[in-house]
Order: structure tokens, then sequence, then C-alpha cells
């Protein structure tokens, strides 16, 4: 399986970047960089950013170096909304494809598995649900404290969350064990989990 990276070029410097690292640079000069960018243009897996201080930059999308350590096989997919999954040859582009588009979100799966939002570890995605039937907004940190609220038949809790840019996910709910009677539960959405723990001895 091939893997790809950026070759970057600043001032005639060039290295090696990940695509992650080129898209969020590329992301920064869209959104809250743009005040110091000139001008920049994308197209065909390559970006030129053109910055005020004279410095230009240009990415280019090539075959990663043979060292580069391979993902594990999945497939790849930028989900456009709810509705509209728009396959792709690989995570590259589907990355790409979701930096250019606000409304889509980056999506992976194991093969024939069930489709997942792709987050970033580094950064709390923030979602929107329904509880006691009033729209909330929180991390899934805050969707657990409500669905422990819940849990006891004390309020209704919706079982899916919502992507500020419209992409709807069912919440995974494990149950790890009871401890002494301490009950814990996983919740997870994508690659994001948080553990729950209640006395359940009642």
């Amino acid at each position: 399986m091939s893997s790809k990276v950026y070759e970057r070029t600043e001032d005639g410097t060039t290295t090696h970047v990940s695509i992650r690292e080129g898209l969020a640079e590329v992301n920064h000069a869209m959104m809250d960089g743009k005040s110091d960018v000139r001008r920049m243009s994308s197209g065909h897996g390559q970006h030129s950013i053109d910055y005020k201080d004279g410095r230009t930059v240009r990415l280019v999308e090539v075959e990663a170096p043979a060292a580069t350590v391979e993902e594990p096989a999945l497939d790849w997919a930028a989900l456009a909304v709810t509705t509209t999954l728009l396959a792709t040859s690989g995570r590259a582009v589907a990355e790409e494809m979701v930096a250019e588009y606000d409304h889509m979100v980056l999506v992976s799966r194991e093969p024939g598995g069930e489709w997942q939002p792709v987050t970033d570890p580094e950064q709390t995605t923030r979602y929107t649900y329904l509880f006691h039937g009033e729209l909330r907004a929180g991390t899934l940190a805050d969707y657990a404290q409500d669905w422990k609220t819940a849990l006891p038949g004390m309020g209704h809790v919706t079982p899916h969350v919502r992507t500020w840019n419209g992409a709807t996910f069912t919440v995974g709910i494990d149950r790890l064990g009871v401890i002494k009677g301490w009950m814990t539960y996983r919740l997870t959405v994508g690659a994001e989990t948080v553990d729950v723990t209640f006395d359940g001895r009642d």
C-alpha cells in the first residue's frame, strides 16, 4: 500500500511533512492566519502560499519515502453532511476533500465495518445532542455526564451526537464491569472514549 506525504518547499529548502501537517498549514492560511497571506492557490494535490512577510511555501503531494511506517488497512471517505458518502482511494485524498469543504467530515472504518469520525487526539471535538428535549452543545465528556444522569430514568439523552457541520454518529456504550457495586461504562465516538463510573448498589 502506498503512502503519501507533502514535499514542503519554503524559500528553496525542501522537507517532507505528513499530510496532516501540510493540510494544517493550508487550513491555517485559509482561516486563522489568512491576514498574514498575500495569496494562495490549491489544486490536484498541490498548494501554494505566499505570505506577506515575503516567505513562499509550496506543498506537493508525493509518495512517502520507503522508510515511512504504513497505516493499517482502512477504508477512507469524506462524509458530506449526513447522507452522502464520497468514497476515496485513500486517507490523503479524503483529508484534502474535507480540508477544502467545511461541510465534510473525515471518516474511516475497518473494511466492512461501521464508519466513524476521525478525531484529532490533541483537540477536543464538540457535539450537539438533546437532553430532556433541550439542545446541548459540549464534548463527549459533557455528553457522558448527561447520559449518567439520564440512566436511572431521570431524563432522556439522544443515543447519537452531531458535529457542528451536521454529521451524526451513534455513541457506542460498553459495560466494562462492576467492582464492589461500582459500575463502569465506556462511551465511544470514533477514537474518543470517556469512562463513566457510578454507584449501582441500590
